[in-house]
């Protein structure tokens, strides 16, 4: 569920200087190459640190952040690489919707 952001105030960025980098980099990234088995790992990683900053900055993000972080920290092996991968694109757009409106 794609529910769009609270407002952060007028010219404020609810991310890090250091993180707003890691998240374009990772949207650069994302539209270059689909997510793989090579790659969910770091990219989960900054995901789900996109997402706690959105959470903590009093927007909802459901059972999305959760998900992200398990993918995180338990990337996904063997046959189950590769659709967990699909799904995570799903997030990924999700976020990247949000995070046009708020930033």
């Amino acid at each position: 569920m794609c529910n769009g952001p609270t407002d952060p105030g007028v010219g404020e960025d609810y991310l890090s200087p250091a993180l707003r980098a890691e998240v374009d980099q990772l949207k650069a990234s994302v539209a270059a190459q689909p997510t793989d088995a090579e790659t969910i790992a770091e990219r989960a990683r900054i995901l789900a640190d996109w997402i706690d900053a959105y959470a903590l900055a009093g927007n909802e993000v459901g059972l999305t952040g959760p998900n992200v972080r398990l993918q995180a920290t338990l990337p996904p092996t063997g046959a189950g690489r590769g659709g967990r991968s699909i799904g995570w694109s799903g997030n990924s757009r999700c976020t990247t919707s949000r995070d046009r409106s708020a930033h």
